[in-house]
């Protein structure tokens, strides 16, 4: 995932990335294991499409960025470290947004508009989620000075 991440940030070492993940693990999260989760959230959406819902995906869980990993992170230990720094606002949006785009994604695939969720999905939640990542390593950088 970071990997793929240092490649949109011409000028900047993989290292350099690698000293980031080394300042969230110092305040404790697990940078590579959230953008992971996070991304695993784009093949659990698209397995609607194939699967159906059957009862596995939740709207509350989806719907609150307060929940996850991340979430209690970022409202918690991740407020108290970096509240004060523009980036740390930025992140909670960008993760906020990501949870709130995931949702429509399934508000309308439970509604029985899946043209418009796999649109959303195709779109606006791959944005989010582009978002919500970069905004972390944002802030990690910026943790880093």
């Amino acid at each position: 995932m970071l990997k793929s991440l240092w490649k949109r940030f011409p000028g900047k070492s993989r290292q350099s990335f690698d000293t980031v993940e080394e300042v969230a693990e110092n305040v404790g999260l697990h940078l590579r294991e959230v953008l992971a989760a996070h991304s695993a959230w784009k093949r659990r959406l698209a397995r609607l499409f194939k699967e159906g819902d059957r009862g596995r995906i939740d709207l509350i869980t989806v719907a609150d960025d307060r929940i996850c990993e991340l979430g209690r992170w970022l409202h918690g230990p991740g407020r108290d470290a970096f509240g004060k720094l523009e980036e740390y606002h930025e992140a909670v949006e960008a993760h906020a947004a990501f949870h709130k785009t995931a949702a429509e994604v399934v508000v309308e695939f439970k509604s029985g508009n899946r043209k418009k969720a796999a649109e959303l999905l195709r779109t606006r939640f791959r944005d989010a989620s582009n978002c919500n990542q970069m905004a972390l390593v944002m802030l990690f950088m910026a943790a880093r000075k």
